[in-house]
Parts: C-alpha cells; sequence; structure tokens
C-alpha cells in the first residue's frame, strides 16, 4: 500500500527548501520553487473542480435515470 504525504509535511519541505535558496543567493531557484508551489496549487483546484463535476453528474444521473454510481437501480 502506498503511503500518503501529509500536505503539513510538503509545506514544510517547501518553506525549509525556499529558506535555504534565499540564504545562499540562489534567487532564480527560489522563484522557481515558487512557481512548482503554485502550479501544484491549481493542479489541486482543478482536481477538485473535476471531482466536484463528476459527482455532480452523478447526482444528476440519479434524478433522471435511477442510477447509482456502481450500483443501477432496477
Amino acid at each position: 500500500m502506498k503511503k500518503m504525504i501529509a500536505t503539513t509535511q510538503v509545506e514544510t519541505s517547501f518553506k525549509n527548501i525556499e529558506k535555504t535558496l534565499k540564504d545562499n543567493g540562489l534567487y532564480e531557484a527560489y522563484d522557481d520553487m515558487e512557481l512548482i508551489k503554485q502550479a501544484l496549487i491549481e493542479r489541486d483546484r482543478k482536481i477538485y473542480g473535476l471531482q466536484q463535476h463528476t459527482r455532480n453528474l452523478e447526482d444528476k444521473l440519479g434524478r433522471i435515470g435511477g442510477y447509482h454510481y456502481g450500483n443501477p437501480k432496477q
């Protein structure tokens, strides 16, 4: 079984890396880290939106056709 990484661990790691990059004057790498962080946030929002859209479609199918995901009503 694959272990999920806690969001707080990821945030702490990002903060540690960003601090190290800033302290050592590696500002271009720091900017890249900021870009990566924003891309991950946008990806998570997109995934959440797609999940919500899927739930809405399943609800709509249930209302119009008596279908429930994985368990069709007869």
